[in-house]
Order: C-alpha cells, then sequence, then structure tokens
C-alpha cells in the first residue's frame, strides 16, 4: 500500500481510499466541503511522488507549477510526501557575495545547500532568526543561475536589511526557506495573454 507522509507522520493509504480519507481515518481534520474535486476547498501540495492527473484536474497553471492537488480524489499509486499550501520547507544556504547595487539596494547572493527547485517570480523567507523573517522576491534566472541572488531595499530602522548591510559576510551560513508564490509564468502556454505591471 502507498505510504503518505504529511507533518512528519506516515500513514498507509489503503485500497481504493483518498488522500483526504486516509488523513481523515489517521484523526487529521482537513478542510473539505464538495470531495468530488470541485471546490478545491481541500487543496494542498505535493513535495515527491507522483499525482495522479485526476488529482490536479480543473487546476490553474499557476497551480499545477506548485504541484499542487487536491486529496479528495486522489488515489496514489505510490508513496507521497504532502504538505499544507502555506508549509514551506527551511534549508541552509551559505552566503557567495555581498554588495552595494546602487543606492539603497544590496545585492546578496546565497548558494543554497540543499537542491533548490524555483521559478521566475516567486520569493524566499529569509530567517534572521527564528522571531525575525522578511520576504525576498528572487532576482536569478532559474536556469542559468546556480545561485540565489536578492535585491535588498536598505531601509531606515530596517531590523534585517540593515543588518545584512553591516553584518553578513561571504561564507556565512543562513536559514532560507523553499521557494514561494503564484505569480509565475507558466510555459507551455505562448498564447497566453500576460499583464506585466511596473512599480516605483
Amino acid at each position: 500500500m502507498p505510504t503518505v507522509t504529511y507533518g512528519g507522520q506516515a500513514f498507509e493509504c489503503g485500497e481504493k481510499q483518498s488522500v483526504l480519507e486516509c488523513l481523515t481515518a489517521a484523526g487529521i481534520q482537513r478542510p473539505s466541503s464538495c470531495r468530488s474535486g470541485t471546490c478545491q476547498t481541500c487543496m494542498m501540495r505535493a513535495v515527491s511522488g507522483s499525482v495522479p492527473e485526476r488529482a490536479q484536474k480543473g487546476l490553474k497553471s499557476t497551480l499545477l507549477a506548485r504541484n499542487c492537488f487536491l486529496p479528495c480524489v486522489c488515489f496514489p499509486d505510490g508513496d507521497m510526501e504532502i504538505a499544507d499550501l502555506g508549509d514551506v520547507g527551511k534549508l541552509q544556504g551559505e552566503v557567495t557575495s555581498v554588495e552595494p547595487f546602487g543606492g539603497d539596494i544590496l545585492s546578496v547572493r546565497i548558494k543554497p545547500l540543499a537542491p533548490f527547485d524555483y521559478r521566475a517570480g516567486q520569493f524566499i523567507r529569509f530567517f534572521k532568526d527564528d522571531h525575525t523573517i522578511r520576504n525576498y522576491s528572487l532576482a536569478s534566472v532559474p536556469a542559468l543561475d546556480q545561485h540565489l541572488n536578492l535585491h535588498v531595499r536598505r531601509m531606515p530602522n530596517g531590523r534585517v536589511s540593515n543588518w545584512m548591510a553591516e553584518h553578513l559576510k561571504v561564507g556565512d551560513t543562513v536559514t532560507i526557506s523553499e521557494a514561494s508564490g503564484d505569480c509565475l509564468y507558466a510555459p507551455g502556454k505562448p498564447e497566453q495573454n500576460i499583464l506585466l505591471i511596473g512599480t516605483g
């Protein structure tokens, strides 16, 4: 039987049992409504494992790019690790450069110390410590750059941006999150309309 891992716990998914039913049987209450793949209330994200095509039917291309799926109609044929949409894992990265980028902007480059998948338009969380966290858009190009590039605006009295400018050094190990965000281009649809708005 396939194993579904959620929140660090592994559960056996019985024959003809959906992922949602598997979690419910284990005492884990999940938001759900229609239980037929229509309302999308129960949507989750697959961290690893193969997602059956039916479990992604009707989802937007940006959600498919994040490997989202509907557990109420997901009958796995292999092991899966799953997470809530808002849950992102943490990993370590090594600072490879910290340079002024003009004006009050700082360019910070980080080399992830574990495999890191992201798409243009997504962002990461930077953890100065367990209680001081900031979101930064990724300015690097996924297919071309093995490092993550952050353009950090140094804010007046900014607790993280000023700390980066004054204390962050090449070789430092920092904690970052996996990539998040749905504001991304979905490949494979050259006919899709795109509205680009620049601010500032």
